[in-house]
Parts: C-alpha cells; structure tokens; sequence
C-alpha cells in the first residue's frame, strides 16, 4: 500500500523545488538564457542540462544528446526525450522543462512561486 507523505516532508520537498527553481532563474540571468526553453540555442540548452546534472548530481548523462535548439527539445514527444538519458534523470528534466514551458506561477505549498512570468 502507499505510505502518505507526512506534510513536513511535503514542505521540505515544497522549498527545495522553489530554491531550485531560483537557482536555475539565476543561471538565466548570469548567461543570457531566454525564459521561454523554445527560444534557447543548442548552447543554451545544454547549458541547462550542465546546471540540471551538476545540481541534481546526475551521473550518465550524455550531453551530446542534447546538443539541439530548445524548439527541437520542446518538439520531442515525452517518449523520445526519455531516450536522451537515464529514466531517473530525463523525469526530472522533463518536469523541469514543463514548468519551463509553461512559465506559470505555482501554489507548492503555502508558497506561490512565480516561475517565470
């Protein structure tokens, strides 16, 4: 059966994925990465898979898979970009770009974090 998350969990989990996402907005800033990933050149998106793996301690990633525009990435079915790394890797990247894609603001939380609006 699934054990529910306590909610101290919850909010941990909650504020780490907000620093994150300030981490990563930061990064935009410093190397002139558009907010919308359909914008970014293939250096820009591999920019962002050197900030995903160095932040999320991913091992395996072959970053010349990435070694595309990020129209093309946003164009990839979920099935195909999946084949671009390792499964644990590409469902982090994948929400990543997701929320990137949307550029929402989002309730994680008692926290609302304007993503990038």
């Amino acid at each position: 059966s699934d054990t529910p998350i306590k909610s101290s969990t919850n909010r941990k989990f909650s504020q780490t994925l907000v620093d994150l996402f300030k981490s990563f907005k930061l990064h935009q800033v410093r190397w002139g990465i558009p907010k919308d990933p359909r914008n970014w050149s293939s250096k820009q998106v591999l920019q962002w898979i050197c900030w995903a793996s160095d932040t999320f301690h991913f091992e395996g990633v072959d970053r010349s898979k990435f070694n595309q525009s990020g129209r093309d990435l946003i164009n990839r079915s979920r099935d195909a970009f999946i084949k671009l790394a390792p499964p644990n890797v590409t469902d982090v990247l994948w929400k990543h770009l997701e929320f990137l894609k949307r550029g929402w603001s989002c309730s994680i939380g008692k926290v609302i974090f304007t993503c990038y609006k």
